[in-house]
Order: structure tokens, then C-alpha cells, then sequence
């Protein structure tokens, strides 16, 4: 895992926003709600990122690709034990 990719699990092992530092929730860039049960989907798939209450509502407002660009964000693809340890799904 390269230095920058570092910075971005321990935003999410520690639940800080890895924009502005406040606490933030673990979110999927990958869409799992509306309909989707988030305790049923695989979430090998995905990537994660950990974002503060504004920040998150930022992504849905303006979109993930214009977001990830804007704030030069790079979210991880979790593997099993890492994604057991974070508690963010099978």
C-alpha cells in the first residue's frame, strides 16, 4: 500500500474525513442504497471512503466523478480482513 493510500485507510480505520478531518461515516463510492440491503451485497466490489456528514451529502449533490476530481480523493477497494476489522461488510 503506497503512502497516499495510507492516509485514506487510516481516515477510515479512524472515522476521519479524509477532506476536512471531522468524524465521518465509511461511504460506499459505488451506490448500495435505495432498495439494496447494505447487510446483504458483497462488498468486494467496492470502494470506500471515509466522509463527514457534509462532505457525503456533497457527493450526492454534485456527483462521484466531479467530487473525486474536485477534492483529489481516492477511495480503496477494502479486501476481507480489512474490511472485517473497519466492521463495513462481508
Amino acid at each position: 500500500m503506497s503512502e497516499f493510500s495510507c492516509c485514506f485507510f487510516y481516515c477510515l480505520k479512524y472515522r476521519k474525513c479524509c477532506i476536512c478531518g471531522k468524524h465521518a461515516d465509511i461511504a460506499h463510492v459505488e451506490a448500495v442504497g435505495m432498495g439494496r440491503n447494505r447487510y446483504a451485497i458483497d462488498h468486494s466490489g467496492h470502494r470506500f471512503m471515509a466522509l463527514c456528514r457534509e462532505h457525503h451529502m456533497e457527493q450526492h449533490t454534485i456527483g462521484i466523478l466531479l467530487f473525486l476530481e474536485l477534492h483529489d480523493v481516492m477511495p480503496l477497494y477494502l479486501d476481507y480482513e480489512q474490511r472485517k476489522k473497519l466492521n463495513v461488510g462481508g
